[in-house]
């Protein structure tokens, strides 16, 4: 998983305005998604460390965390397919 001070190094070092729009999107949205994924885990783990919860509860949890991840995957292969021509999409 690319780490929030690589993404704030390429701010501060200004790499965003060298490249196309197209690609400094897809990098700002896979960090978007990144920085949502770990607020969704810092948040469900303080509260099922909270004490006993509903089996309910876990397993919405458990499906969220999914749908989460899954999501966070497809937005680190949108950006790895465009900086490697000719991977699979």
């Amino acid at each position: 998983m690319p780490l929030e001070t690589s993404y704030q190094v390429a701010i501060v070092t200004q790499a965003f305005p060298k490249m196309p729009f197209s690609q400094a999107s897809r990098i700002g949205a896979a960090y978007g998604a990144q920085r949502h994924s770990q607020k969704y885990y810092d948040r469900i783990s303080a509260l099922l460390h909270g004490g006993p919860s509903s089996l309910g509860l876990c397993t919405g949890h458990a499906l969220e965390a999914a749908r989460i991840s899954q999501d966070l995957a497809k937005s680190h292969a949108r950006v790895m397919q465009a900086a490697l021509p000719g991977t699979r999409r």
